[in-house]
């Protein structure tokens, strides 16, 4: 088991992963910090010697040519990280897509893990209630929710919305969806239908990561609704058609790091425990 470990760039939760990855003993080196108090090293070079594994941010990077690394000043280009690292054990990082066949140490994304999908998707939840709570005019209680798609975050959405009184309709394609839609007393809505009753809702969450919501379903949508799509790219929403038929729309991504940053840093520090315990 690796004990020693490079943490490069981030956000908050990676901050949070720090010090909880240092509370179950583990040695940490720190960069890209220096917007903040933690203690970071000088070199990316020093940083990474001695370190049998580096983890990366959450996503690792937005552009695919720079480490995500919005608490510095500091660039650090992927492929620095890929030579630097040429001589770890392993790299562990979010949303590898792109890269991760770049590096020559074993390499791992750890969103994909289920057990970080499943507790992401509380913070997302909340985050998105928190959301709609500031943005409409209305209590959540009485309120007349859409919820698209019936993944994680939609499982934890939907069940935190009725338990505050909102009327909850949930958009499916699969009929076995909509059974379970329906019976966990939410209404189900198949896909087919949703053009169609658009116009009754005051708030409506995408959890779909595909254009769910184009010219024909934008123009069903009341002027005084909110939409708030929490999929990641390329998002559920044409925003500039919305933008065009001056629709509400707040693309709401990286909730967990944005509302709640300890609890995501700590599900990212037990999930890296895990795979270093169990993977590498």
């Amino acid at each position: 088991m690796s004990k020693k470990i490079a943490v490069i760039g981030g956000d908050m939760r990676q901050i949070y992963l720090v010090r909880s990855l240092k509370k179950y003993g583990y040695s940490v080196k720190c960069f890209g910090f220096d917007k903040t108090d933690v203690e970071c090293e000088k070199t990316l070079c020093d940083t990474v010697f001695g370190c049998e594994t580096v983890i990366l941010p959450l996503p690792a990077t937005t552009d695919g040519i720079y480490i995500n690394m919005p608490l510095s000043d500091e660039k650090v280009t992927v492929e620095e990280i890929v030579r630097l690292s040429s001589d770890c054990g392993s790299v562990l990082g979010g949303r590898l897509d792109g890269i991760k066949g770049l590096f020559k140490a074993k390499t791992v994304d750890y969103i994909d893990r289920e057990e970080v999908a499943v507790k992401n998707a509380i913070p997302t939840a909340e985050g998105a209630i928190q959301i709609a709570m500031n943005e409409l005019p209305i209590t959540v209680f009485g309120m007349n929710c859409l919820v698209t798609g019936f993944g994680r975050v939609s499982r934890a959405l939907c069940s935190r919305l009725k338990a505050l009184g909102a009327k909850v309709t949930v958009a499916a394609r699969k009929i076995s969806d909509l059974a379970w839609i329906e019976e966990g007393g939410f209404v189900p809505l198949p896909f087919s239908r949703l053009s169609l009753s658009l116009s009754e809702f005051d708030c409506i969450f995408n959890t779909v990561p595909q254009k769910v919501f184009n010219r024909p379903e934008l123009l069903n949508i009341s002027p005084d609704a909110i939409i708030v799509d929490l999929a990641s790219k390329p998002g559920g929403v044409d925003l500039d058609e919305a933008l065009l038929q001056n629709k509400k729309v707040i693309w709401a991504l990286s909730l967990p790091g944005k509302v709640a940053a300890k609890t995501s840093g700590e599900i990212i520090a037990k999930t890296v425990i895990h795979i270093l315990e169990e993977e590498l």
